[in-house]
């Protein structure tokens, strides 16, 4: 199963940027270097105020990638839109622009310039609450300083700061003692570390065809609303495979969770049982679109508790079986 679009597929769209100099009338604050030599592949976050309680005057610039007399790539954000600008010398050149998304008025949000290696193009993106509204690739400067200025510093909820971008591995086997700390967050229900067995001999005895060379798993029991999730990793994980054994005990859903923003935005791979909208005892994550139509597997965007089904291929998991779920995740497409 394939889900293949541009970032403007991902609720918002991905695309300009642009750069203007700020007036001389305005107060700006002095410039902080973030980083003096970025890395090659990494990302500035902030976190905002609601526009509403910005002055008109407010604006914020972050500088990338920037160097001496050369110049460098500029973000300015301002109360209604974000543009992204190329500096040369004397000359700019805008690059891309977009509207700030409606809600930002009210809420508080969050933005991150993200800065991309070779192996993903050169891409410099722009992301407000974890969907992209700003994308480009670009590798005219690829070294240089992060910084940024601002007009009111008072429009921060926290300040900028700067995240370099490493490959990403995490593996967990589970073969720990249940009370030893855990990589993971509990997000909704019960997950126990235990022996393979703790989980089936309570219905039947385990066959030795069954049996794997690691006996430990991580047992989930759902809440009383039918969902069990547990999350691990960082903010800035953004391009990585996610891949897991998985026995479910009984017909209800199953799946994985990547982009995890929190409890009400993620990208998820849900799979319903083969049973599950005869018996009508679906359990999980989705499990009232899983009784609406015939046993799937679906790619679905989850965006602020609004689900939108982006891929779908027929057929449903037999309770009892081994099944190995992977979940592949870039900025271009998503594959399960």
């Amino acid at each position: 199963m394939q889900f293949r679009k541009w970032f403007g597929a991902f609720s918002a769209c991905l695309f300009a940027w642009a750069i203007a100099h700020v007036s001389t009338a305005m107060a700006i604050s002095q410039t902080q270097v973030l980083e003096a030599e970025c890395d090659p592949s990494f990302n500035v976050f902030v976190v905002f105020k609601p526009v509403e309680s910005w002055s008109a005057d407010a604006q914020v610039q972050f500088r990338i990638n920037f160097q001496h007399q050369r110049g460098g790539y500029v973000v300015r954000v301002t109360p209604s839109s974000v543009i992204l600008f190329k500096v040369a010398g004397s000359n700019q050149q805008r690059l891309a622009r977009s509207a700030l998304p409606a809600f930002t008025r009210k809420h508080r949000w969050e933005l991150t310039v993200q800065r991309r290696n070779g192996a993903d193009r050169y891409r410099i993106a722009v992301l407000v609450n974890g969907s992209p509204i700003i994308a480009i690739n670009d590798s005219t400067f690829r070294a240089g300083r992060a910084e940024y200025n601002a007009t009111r510093l008072e429009i921060f909820i926290k300040p900028p700061r700067y995240q370099p971008i490493e490959p990403i591995y995490f593996m967990d086997d589970f073969t720990r003692a249940p009370d030893e700390p855990s990589l993971w967050n509990v997000v909704k229900g019960s997950w126990q570390v235990g022996h393979l067995m703790q989980a089936f001999t309570s219905r039947r005895r385990m066959l030795a065809s069954e049996r794997t060379s690691n006996p430990f798993a991580y047992i989930a029991t759902p809440a009383d609303d039918g969902i069990a999730l547990a999350v691990s990793g960082y903010w800035f994980w953004e391009s990585y495979t996610l891949d897991a054994a998985v026995r479910p005990d009984g017909n209800g859903i199953i799946g994985l969770i990547v982009f995890y923003q929190n409890p009400q935005s993620y990208l998820m791979l849900r799979w319903a049982s083969q049973h599950a909208s005869k018996d009508g005892d679906a359990q999980g994550a989705g499990a009232r679109k899983a009784k609406s139509h015939k046993p799937s597997c679906e790619l679905v965007w989850v965006v602020n508790g609004q689900e939108r089904i982006v891929s779908r291929a027929p057929g449903g998991y037999e309770a009892g079986q081994w099944y190995r779920l992977t979940l592949r995740a870039n900025c271009e497409k998503v594959e399960a």
